[in-house]
């Protein structure tokens, strides 16, 4: 009964007095950036990213702002780690193939990565009104140490972003990218085990393929014949 009256426990907020998007970006700036930046990471000025080049690749971590956020009413971002081609944008540019921006490689939102500690993600969002936001900091920033930094591991070689992203047996509609990515360090079997991927796969799912896809994919395999 006495339980009714009980008082809610405290709730320590970080820079209430600020609109959504700059309180984030303020977190951020002066929370996560003194980490990230002795790694080769860069808060973009116009976005909530950040980047860094890592040889051939992109490493971007974006923190998604929800549509709902208001004052200190709703404040809640969501982050995704992504890893996009430098080297192949310029393997196409010497090519002639034209391409807006760096090839996507992966796409990753946190929640979804198996490493990524959980205990504060609300489906997915980060919430800087329901929980303490000094937790909520600590938390984001040991996620990015550990776990986001392992997930970039993968294209820290040539074509090791190849071999992980078959190895999760569910992003085969990237699979004429992964084969440019190998034609591009030159590893043929590697190519050609791609195909093989997508095909045997192809064969035994009832998923269907936008018919670009099915065309590119069966371009390689032209290609590949001819590949001395």
């Amino acid at each position: 009964m006495f339980g009714i009256f009980k008082k809610k426990k405290k709730i320590d907020f970080l820079y209430s007095d600020l609109k959504p998007g700059d309180r984030i970006r303020r977190i951020l700036t002066e929370f996560i950036l003194p980490e990230l930046e002795p790694l080769g990471f860069r808060l973009h000025k116009s976005e909530l990213t950040f980047k860094r080049d890592i040889g051939d690749y992109q490493h971007i971590i974006y923190f998604q702002k929800t549509r709902m956020n208001s004052g200190n009413f709703v404040c809640k971002f969501m982050p995704h780690l992504s890893i996009e081609s430098n080297g192949l944008k310029k393997y196409y540019k010497k090519n002639g193939v034209k391409f807006s921006g760096n090839p996507m490689i992966h796409n990753r939102s946190a929640q979804y990565l198996e490493c990524w500690n959980k205990e504060l993600l609300d489906y997915g969002w980060y919430d800087l009104v329901n929980y303490d936001n000094n937790k909520v900091v600590e938390s984001l920033k040991n996620n990015l140490l550990n776990c986001g930094m392992e997930f970039f591991k993968h294209s820290e070689s040539e074509i090791g972003i190849v071999d992980y992203i078959m190895s999760l047996n569910s992003h085969y509609p990237i699979a004429p990218t992964l084969y440019d990515i190998c034609k591009m360090y030159n590893n043929k079997n590697k190519a050609k085990e791609i195909l093989n991927w997508f095909r045997d796969f192809q064969m035994n799912t009832d998923k269907t393929f936008d018919d670009s896809v099915l065309e590119s994919v069966t371009e390689r395999e032209t290609e590949l014949k001819n590949w001395l």
